[in-house]
């Protein structure tokens, strides 16, 4: 694997702009136009990126990408060109599994500043590419300004969260990423507090489903199972999530 020190610098930009990666501001702007619908200040949220070309092989996420003294975990990265996987820890296999591939115009980093517990994860250059990337302070300052990015980001960062809590906590860590991306659109997230039960926090909406249409109320059971009862209690507050397969 490439150590990826050939990218760390002491700010400026590492892009060589030699036409191997057109028009990468144009990314932006297109992410931008997908999460706000508002492109009043393109111009100025176009200039707060810096680029960083990137090798198949790369482990992204594992140095600064503005200068060697700053974490990674103050970045919030925007592929402009490429695809990056992002890999969890199955504890249960003893390795390294894919949660997610991110194509151009897709997000990762800053997990905390949008989720209570984020899961780790690393990523990894999948071919050559182009990575933008924005440090947590500036990309604050850009969420007040902003606020449909702000929602945009905590539904994209819950949605990857997820991901990786499937591949590497539930029974479902024998589907592949891509099957498993297709049930996030009927996940319905529950705040529970402490000392509830969980049957009772989250009621099945029996009105409106047919029976044919099982709700799988835990995190833990392949696709092949019968949802199962639960009746113990929260120890803690947590949020649960329920699927509705059809």
């Amino acid at each position: 694997m490439n150590s990826y020190s050939s990218l760390r610098g002491q700010g400026e930009s590492i892009y060589t702009n030699n036409g191997r990666f057109p028009n990468p501001k144009e990314t932006i702007l297109k992410f931008l136009r997908i999460a706000t619908e508002d492109t009043t200040l393109a111009s100025d949220f176009a200039q707060v990126w810096v680029l960083r070309e990137f090798q198949l092989g790369d482990d992204l996420a594992s140095c600064a990408i503005a200068r060697q003294t700053e974490n990674h975990d103050d970045f919030l990265f925007l592929v402009c060109q490429g695809r990056v996987r992002l890999l969890g820890f199955d504890p249960k296999s003893e390795r390294e599994v894919s949660t997610q591939l991110l194509l151009a115009q897709q997000t990762f980093g800053v997990d905390y500043l949008f989720h209570c517990q984020p899961l780790a994860y690393r990523a990894v250059a999948a071919s050559d590419g182009l990575l933008a990337s924005i440090h947590v302070d500036e990309l604050k300052q850009w969420l007040q300004q902003l606020p449909n990015l702000k929602s945009y980001l905590q539904k994209i960062t819950c949605d990857r969260q997820t991901l990786i809590f499937f591949k590497v906590a539930t029974e479902l860590r024998s589907h592949t990423s891509h099957s498993l991306q297709q049930l996030l659109p009927y996940l319905q997230q529950t705040q529970v507090s402490a000392g509830s039960t969980l049957v009772q926090a989250t009621p099945p909406s029996t009105a409106t489903q047919p029976l044919n249409k099982p709700i799988f109320k835990t995190h833990t059971f392949p696709l092949t199972q019968p949802p199962h009862q639960i009746t113990g209690r929260c120890p803690f507050g947590a949020k649960v999530s329920k699927v509705r397969f059809i």
